[in-house]
């Protein structure tokens, strides 16, 4: 029977419970199984075993379906067969009955249900393999057999049953070479003895009397033949596929050297043989009936194919007439489009024409907005200016003594005032024209300072310090409704930049004895600020109105915001980044990079994987 192993500890499941074959002696009952091969190997073996466990109580591991197990039965005087499925060991109570055979669930890693002693055999075909805990099946073995108790065991050989297969057999734990099969079972057994065994087909050739004739002996003559492409040719003695072995603690009984099974009637084969011709014959009853399916299925076809002509003929007729009049009204569209045309380049002109102007009128309104700005820097400085706050102190008190701001006599100080203001200050001179301005001439850069800044913008420097200034201005005249400190660190900056910082006022500025690099310049501006955000900037941007008071509200916009990224443009207007991306393979984008800033799909907020660090708010 060809075991199916289903896991380890030497369980198998069945192929089926197929019909049987009654052997020669028409006394025996062997199932059949689809491999002929396997069949001989197994009921070889059993028979082998059944002449060495005469007169012995028995226990045979992994005992299957129980064909096995009967046969040991018919000498010894008891057999106790054991394997872990239970429906497998519920067929075997059911074919296999009888008073010297008993099948229970159990496992051949576990045998602590049986006494020390208890087996004067143990059989154990093809299990060792399917199970990891060898040394441990083996104890348990050597365990349960008596003083002179025999183990009679079969594995496969490793190196040639690896030959025979195409790939290695998924429920086989440890495959094992005869050496190993040899040098495990000497760790428990005293006395060990190896037998080989092959299956292979031939003829038996034996003498019918005793008659004598010149150059007759007794020796045997073996032959082994194998096939060459169409040719027959001698082979060498084939080698075992699978070792036998005999063990004991006490010495070893005589057993025959060799054996053969021979299925004389060669009924297994000739089962196959049937089966195949019934298989062939199936295939041709199969292949005329496809024929008849073929020929049907082609008339068919031709049927369809002349429905599909007429159809087709009857659709190019329809579609020549919708042609002609799709013609037809083309040639109106045409027309129409035409007119279209002439009407559209009048517009254009008009556009263009249009477009001139509104350029020029965004002139004049650029220029207008570059007075109001600097007279908003003018007048924002006057009124943070001390001398101004301590004059409306003094101009609210004396209004306040003549009756008013409205009072007639305060209508008349007002104007002797202002003008004798007009005639006492004196405009600042300008260079004429022609004249050079003085040399390093730098603008000061006058910063306010709040007692408790909401946001720390931190700066490092160290060149170009024109781009700083232009920041430092930037930022001053462009950031309005928020509470905010400028932290200015001076990274071992170049003659110009510390110049520049000099007539900066109203920021903390702090200097690095040697130069440590942008990061380090960041952790210690920020270890300086007092503002419960920061925004790491760097020295080249310049900010826009009302950049701060928006980035200052997406990042109290929720308590989970941690970090805030502006959107930043390219000096000509063009977008530089809207947040961003960062792909599956670790690369990044920098999301609308050169697109136009105002589309709607960068004027919303939204998460973004990443942002660049010229403008970044974080979380202080």
């Amino acid at each position: 029977m060809a075991p199916m192993p289903e896991d380890s500890g030497a369980s198998f499941r069945r192929r089926a419970a197929a019909p049987r074959l009654i052997d020669w002696t028409g006394e025996r009952c062997v199932p059949w199984a689809p491999d002929v091969q396997v069949v001989y190997e197994h009921f070889h073996r059993y028979l082998w075993a059944a002449g060495l466990v005469s007169g012995r109580r028995v226990l045979d591991l992994g005992s299957g379906e129980g064909f096995g197990a009967a046969l040991l039965a018919e000498s010894a005087t008891h057999v106790v067969g054991i394997d872990i499925d239970e429906l497998t060991v519920e067929h075997s109570r059911l074919n296999y009955a009888g008073p010297r055979l008993a099948f229970e669930r159990g496992s051949a890693t576990d045998l602590s249900a049986h006494a020390d002693g208890s087996f004067g055999a143990v059989v154990a075909f093809e299990i060792i393999e399917h199970v990891r805990e060898q040394q441990e099946v083996l104890a348990g073995v050597a365990r349960v057999l008596g003083d002179d108790g025999i183990l009679i065991m079969s594995t496969p050989d490793r190196r040639m049953y690896g030959e025979t297969r195409s790939e290695a057999n998924p429920f086989h734990e440890r495959e094992l070479s005869i050496e190993e099969f040899l040098e495990l079972l000497e760790e428990q057994f005293e006395h060990v003895a190896l037998w080989g065994q092959r299956t292979i087909a031939g003829s038996h050739l034996d003498a019918l009397d005793d008659a004598t004739y010149e150059g007759r002996t007794a020796q045997s003559s073996s032959f082994f033949i194998e096939r060459s492409g169409d040719e027959w040719r001698m082979a060498r003695t084939p080698a075992a596929l699978y070792c036998i072995a005999l063990a004991s603690k006490a010495p070893l009984s005589a057993a025959s050297a060799s054996s053969t099974l021979a299925d004389c009637g060669m009924e297994l084969m000739r089962v196959k043989e049937r089966d195949t011709a019934d298989a062939i014959r199936e295939g041709r009853e199969m292949a005329s009936r496809l024929e008849r399916e073929k020929d049907q299925l082609a008339e068919a076809l031709e049927r369809e194919r002349e429905h599909h002509h007429r159809a087709w003929q009857e659709s190019e007729r329809t579609l020549r007439e919708l042609h002609e009049e799709a013609t037809k009204d083309a040639t109106r569209h045409e027309q129409q489009v035409t007119m279209a045309n002439e009407e559209v380049e009048r517009s254009w002109q008009i556009a263009v024409r249009s477009e001139r102007t509104i350029a020029e009128l965004r002139d004049r309104l650029a220029g207008v907005d570059a007075q109001l700005v600097v007279a908003s820097q003018a007048n924002r400085r006057v009124e943070e200016s001390v001398t101004w706050q301590v004059f409306q102190r003094a101009r609210g008190r004396l209004y306040g003594a003549i009756g008013g701001e409205r009072s007639l006599f305060a209508r008349i100080l007002g104007a002797g005032l202002r003008s004798a203001g007009r005639g006492v200050v004196a405009r600042p001179s300008r260079p004429a024209i022609g004249e050079a301005p003085p040399p390093n001439a730098i603008e000061p850069i006058e910063l306010p300072e709040y007692e408790d800044p909401e946001v720390s913008l931190v700066i490092p420097v160290h060149a170009h310090a024109e781009l700083t200034a232009r920041c430092l201005r930037s930022i001053r005249d462009l950031t309005a409704r928020v509470r905010y400190e400028v932290i200015v660190v001076e990274d071992t900056a170049d003659p110009d930049t510390r110049r520049l910082l000099e007539h900066v006022s109203g920021a903390t500025i702090l200097h690095n004895e040697k130069n440590v690099g942008y990061l380090r310049s960041v952790h210690r501006g920020a270890n300086a600020a007092r503002g419960e955000w920061l925004v790491l900037c760097n020295n080249d941007i310049e900010v826009t109105r009302g950049w701060l008071s928006a980035m200052l509200d997406c990042a109290n916009s929720a308590p989970d915001v941690g970090v805030v990224t502006p959107k930043y443009l390219y000096p000509d207007g063009t977008l530089n980044e809207a947040g961003g991306i960062i792909w599956r393979d670790g690369t990044g984008a920098n999301h609308g990079r050169g697109d136009l800033p105002d589309r709607f799909q960068y004027e919303y907020r939204r998460e973004v994987d990443y942002g660049s660090a010229a403008a970044l708010m974080v979380s202080a």
